[in-house]
């Protein structure tokens, strides 16, 4: 209330001057008085006038939309009288959101004398404070329409690209399946089949670079947008509801003191844990338990493969787990079945063809990316020799 009454005195004072030249002092006393207010709640204002400042866009945004779409969105509540009855705090938001920068040097320094005198902003912020006391339901009201048009703009952009999509079809029992499947970040995305039997889950092997990660990032955006917006980019969607869990891209937190090993196993004690539940879990993982030792992070790798979909019996979770550990795929037994990405080398160069195979990866390419990389050709033949004495050939399977 102090600021309100602090600009009408001094806006009183000013006049007063006409008939009352005594009323300078009075006057000059009440601006020393306004801009030592202003100047001791400057650090209050910014935090506050910030947000007030970006009400007049989306009151502008939605008195557009409500004009140009009176019939397109039948659906939606009107809310025409909703925002009849905010004009007045779309006026104050409009004063809050002026730049007097953009009126140039001599208006803009007008404009802050004038402030530091009537406290102009902070009067603003008092004027739409008793407004928003009113009308708040009614604003969170526009806001929400302005949402859900916004999210109906998003769905139809979607649907209206050039590439084929799907409404879900929902199924209590039974396998999910997507078929052709595709990322809608990709200019040119490569379609593949999911399919996921309750109780069991997909273990996908292949080269860096060759596909798993984007396969695993399309399964979960499709099935996040399955169930939010019941358009799935799939030619088809067949499954029960699923909640999704990931593990993917794990960083160490400096600041909390936790180190990469210790993050990945807090994350995978969650994995675990909502494993011990009956509601239906889609868990994506990308790379298990990369912070430890090999012999560790094979034997762990295989524990929580199976607990993640098995406990005493099947379980209505499913898994979908890449990695690069070829023991793993070659000791994976049902529930799991091995799919991979296959890399293609030729005339010293890799490429991909990101179709999903059956079966784990037949082939080992490390060392030639490393060699077509630059390194030195001595470190190359120590590394071929090295392979050759664990019984692996590059790029072919295992030795015999």
């Amino acid at each position: 209330w102090a600021f309100p009454v602090l600009a009408l005195a001094m806006l009183t004072s000013l006049l007063a001057i006409a008939i009352w030249p005594k009323a300078l002092l009075v006057a000059f006393g009440i601006a020393l008085l306004n801009v030592a207010v202003r100047v001791a709640t400057a650090w209050q204002l910014p935090g506050v006038l910030g947000p007030m400042r970006q009400l007049g866009p989306v009151l502008g945004l939605a008195r557009r939309v409500a004009r140009r779409l009176p019939d397109a969105l039948p659906t939606l509540t009107r809310i025409d009288a909703d925002l009849k009855s905010m004009r007045r705090l779309r006026r104050i938001a409009k004063w809050v959101s002026r730049d007097p920068a953009t009126d140039g040097e001599i208006l803009a320094s007008i404009w802050e004398y004038l402030n530091l005198l009537f406290i102009l902003d902070a009067n603003a912020l008092f004027l739409a404070g008793v407004e928003l006391r009113e009308k708040g339901a009614t604003l969170l009201r526009i806001m929400d329409w302005v949402g859900m048009v916004d999210v109906a703009r998003g769905v139809a952009s979607l649907r209206a690209e050039p590439r084929v999509w799907s409404e879900p079809r929902w199924s209590s029992t039974g396998p999910t399946v997507l078929e052709e499947a595709w990322h809608p970040l990709l200019e040119d995305p490569v379609t593949n089949l999911v399919d996921l039997v309750p109780g069991g889950g997909l273990l996908i092997t292949g080269a860096n670079m060759s596909g798993k990660s984007t396969y695993l990032r399309t399964l979960g955006v499709a099935v996040v947008l399955a169930h939010c917006l019941e358009t799935c980019p799939a030619r088809s969607y067949r499954g029960r509801p699923l909640q999704i869990m990931t593990l993917i891209q794990v960083r160490d937190d400096l600041e909390g003191g936790r180190s990469y090993f210790q993050v990945e196993a807090d994350r995978v004690a969650g994995l675990l844990a909502r494993a011990a539940g009956e509601t239906p879990t889609l868990f994506i993982v990308d790379e298990l338990l990369r912070g430890t030792n090999s012999v560790e992070r094979i034997a762990l790798t295989e524990a929580v493969m199976l607990a993640l979909v098995r406990r005493d019996g099947p379980t209505p979770h499913v898994a979908v787990i890449a990695t690069h550990d070829l023991e793993v795929a070659a000791a994976v037994v049902p529930p799991y079945a091995a799919w991979h990405f296959r890399e293609t080398l030729a005339n010293g160069e890799l490429t991909f063809d990101y179709r999903r195979r059956e079966g784990p990866s037949p082939t080992r390419t490390g060392i030639l990316v490393l060699e077509a990389a630059g390194a030195p050709a001595a470190v190359i033949a120590d590394a071929h020799a090295r392979a050759e004495r664990r019984g692996l050939r590059e790029g072919g399977g295992s030795a015999e």
